[in-house]
């Protein structure tokens, strides 16, 4: 009988085992890899992708859950009164000094609290833990017996979600169902957390922080400044004007008529060529310009690349808060700031800090302050948005190549200025390293 009596427990463990972990892997296994392994044809996930393709499928799914684990636990707990504790009151009445029914409410007790720890262990800790830590692995393994319970228990499960939702209109809150839904806020502590645990590598972590920061990053932040953009003169006799542009290092340039502030067009390189191969005349450019689409310096990343989508453009024009040009935002620089590199696209410098040899760092002078303090590891308490606004800030002079400053804690070197412009400084802690 006591031999009967533990099967039963260790079954009805295992099932509150089975839907615990069955919830935790619905609700953390990636969609994009369940629709990868069912165009290979795997049979498993295409049967876990139909239970929670959508919302309210995943809420019935999470719904069925529950109840089994519900069910498994009142079971469980009955299955302890009833067989097991009339079974060691006899051992515990033998064995002190107490009276038959002292020793049933004693055994009663002694069981549930051992049942409940068992179950803790065995059928909720483990089970999601494993589940959390393969929930592709488990959604498959569990995908016919959690379609099979489902089927067993849509009636109850429909039965109590529309009470549920009955009651949650009744007070006025709307229904919402299971989604795998994270806010910006809760993806970044889960890139921080991946990347802490080695799931990305640290590029990898970097780049997805990045990303989720865009809406943080403003215009000016990434902005080439109007000192350094490389513009042309479209009033330039034609034949000046094409080597001015075929001879330059670079693809595209801002054509501004008059003030240099007045820009009218983007000039692409390859156009002009086309045309001189052509052998048509250079003159008027006009028909070769792209339009010029202005944002203000306070838009984010976010919204920017959404302008370049739906204007079609690879480059933006920044205007200051008078209306006055502040200088040019490239696709180049938006995905340079995620990516930390890539190939220059027209006038940008990049802004990811460089860890030289000896320990000390490379910081662009447009990098922002927020930024520039996760790779020193130190504050940077100035009232600027980039180190070059920093450097201009302590000297409160426009330095030379070459000169030195105390800043953020440590000891600076300017290496780069161009056009009134810092383009690069090389920090250095006091102690003699580089934290970051």
């Amino acid at each position: 009988m006591l031999a009967l009596s533990l099967a039963l427990i260790a079954v009805l463990i295992a099932a509150n085992a089975l839907y615990v972990a069955a919830e935790f892997a619905a609700v953390s296994v990636r969609r994009s890899r369940l629709e990868t392994d069912v165009d290979r044809g795997d049979r498993l996930a295409r049967t876990v992708l139909r239970q929670i393709d959508t919302p309210a499928r995943l809420d019935d799914f999470v719904a069925a859950c529950q109840v089994g684990i519900t069910l498994s636990s009142l079971a469980l707990g009955a299955v302890g009164q009833a067989l097991i504790a009339p079974q060691v009151a006899p051992w515990l009445a033998a064995l002190g000094p107490v009276d038959t029914v002292a020793a049933h409410s004693i055994a009663a007790v002694a069981v549930l609290v051992a049942l409940t720890a068992l179950q803790m262990v065995l059928g909720e800790l483990m089970p999601k833990s494993l589940a959390l830590h393969a929930p592709t692995r488990t959604a498959r393994w569990l995908a016919f017996p959690m379609l099979w319970s489902s089927r067993l228990l849509g009636g109850f499960v429909k039965i109590l979600n529309g009470s549920g939702r009955f009651i949650l209109r009744t007070l006025g809150h709307p229904a919402i169902g299971h989604a795998h839904v994270h806010s910006p806020e809760e993806l970044e502590v889960l890139v921080a957390e991946s990347g802490q645990s080695g799931v990305f590598a640290r590029q990898e972590s970097l780049s997805l922080r990045r990303a989720l920061e865009m809406r943080r990053r403003k215009a000016r932040h990434l902005m080439t400044p109007r000192p350094r953009v490389h513009s042309i003169d479209g009033d330039l006799p034609p034949d000046e004007l094409a080597r001015a542009v075929l001879e330059g290092p670079y693809t595209r340039y801002p054509v501004y008529r008059g003030d240099r502030e007045n820009v009218i067009g983007i000039l692409h390189s390859r156009e002009l060529a086309a045309r001189v191969l052509a052998g048509e005349p250079l003159a008027p450019i006009d028909d070769l310009l792209r339009p010029v689409v202005a944002v203000p310096e306070t838009m984010s990343s976010e919204r920017m690349l959404g302008a370049m989508r739906h204007e079609k453009a690879l480059q933006l024009v920044v205007l200051d808060e008078l209306g006055g040009l502040a200088g040019i935002v490239s696709a180049s620089d938006l995905l340079r700031d995620v990516l930390g590199h890539v190939p220059e696209d027209f006038g940008g410098t990049p802004v990811a800090p460089e860890r030289l040899p000896d320990g000390s760092l490379r910081l662009p002078g447009r990098l922002p302050v927020d930024r520039a303090a996760r790779w020193t590891g130190t504050p940077w308490p100035y009232d600027v948005d980039s180190v070059a606004g920093a450097v201009l800030a302590v000297l409160d002079h426009l330095p030379g190549e070459g000169e030195g400053l105390e800043i953020a804690g440590g000891r600076a070197e300017v290496e780069r200025v161009e056009q009134h412009t810092v383009v690069s400084i090389v920090w250095r802690s006091v102690a003699g390293g580089a934290d970051g």
